[in-house]
Formats: structure tokens, C-alpha cells, sequence
């Protein structure tokens, strides 16, 4: 498939912008020949080697990673934790975890409101409280736990 180098190109988050496109170039095995959006400048290129882990949390599994800007914040979700994560990027406070009644598989930020996260949950779509993490659905995918359980047996059937 090819190795691929990151590079900053000005912004502090590019290696990861890069890094998504070069992946794509892979993955369609685009040619920049075909098409100019292929082809992308790293004029600062950075080796990084990562002896240690960056966090130590304790997750279960950690998915779904965004950051803000606004605040310097990662966030995330711990899917089996029934945790979402924010962690401080500058400065030194540490990292919060807000516990959830159900299990979460991705939480985004929403534009506009600094109260919320929207997050697919396990019985379908809600609204996170940033501050309590108290889940409120806006609508659910599965109303009782017997449509929940055939889907999973026909998810692991198929």
C-alpha cells in the first residue's frame, strides 16, 4: 500500500487531516495523475516516537476521538465503560470522565450549544449533558430490550 509521512503544514492538527487523506488515497488508490486533490504539500515533516501511552485511563475501549478548539479539549467515549472522556490539552487540569446510563458509540459536539453532546447510544439517538451526563433520547431505534436482542442475534447470524 506504501508508507506515508505527516507533515504540520501550518496547523497544529494537520498530521491528522493529512493522515486521513493520505489513507484515502490508499484505500481508492487514487493516483495523483487522476485527480489534484491527490496530491497534498507537507513542507514540515516531524518524526514522532511515542514511548509511552498519552493517557492512562483505564478504558475498556476508547473510540471515537474529536477535539475543540474553543478549549483545547479531547474528547471520547469508553463504549464498555459507559464513559465519555475530556481531556485537557494545555494546562494542568486532569481529565473528566462522565459516567452515562447506556453505552455510547460516538458523541459530537453540536454547533451552537455548549451544554450537549449528540451521541449514538445504545438504544438509539440522544442528547448528553457535558456537565452531569445525564442521556436523553431523541429517538430510539429499539423501544423494548426483545427488538434489541433479535437484532444482535441477527447481526451475529448473517
Amino acid at each position: 500500500m506504501g508508507s506515508f509521512v505527516t507533515g504540520t503544514a501550518g496547523h497544529t492538527h494537520g498530521p491528522l487531516i493529512l493522515l486521513a487523506h493520505c489513507a484515502l488515497v490508499a484505500i481508492f488508490n487514487c493516483k495523483p495523475s487522476q485527480t489534484s486533490d491527490c496530491t497534498m504539500a507537507a513542507p514540515d515533516i516531524t518524526r514522532l516516537t511515542i514511548s509511552e501511552p498519552f493517557l492512562r485511563l483505564g478504558s475498556l475501549l476508547a473510540e471515537g476521538p474529536c477535539y475543540r478548539p474553543e478549549d483545547d479539549t479531547l474528547h471520547f467515549v469508553d463504549i464498555q465503560g459507559r464513559l465519555l472522556y475530556r481531556v485537557p490539552l494545555s494546562g494542568s487540569s486532569p481529565p473528566h470522565a462522565l459516567s452515562t446510563e447506556d453505552r455510547l458509540g460516538v458523541a459530537c459536539f453540536i454547533e451552537g450549544d455548549d451544554q450537549h453532546y449528540i451521541v449514538a447510544a445504545k438504544r438509539g439517538f440522544a442528547l448528553v449533558n457535558q456537565e452531569s451526563g445525564e442521556l436523553k433520547y431523541l429517538a430510539k431505534v429499539f423501544t423494548n430490550a426483545d427488538q434489541e436482542t433479535r437484532c444482535v442475534i441477527m447481526l451475529y447470524t448473517a
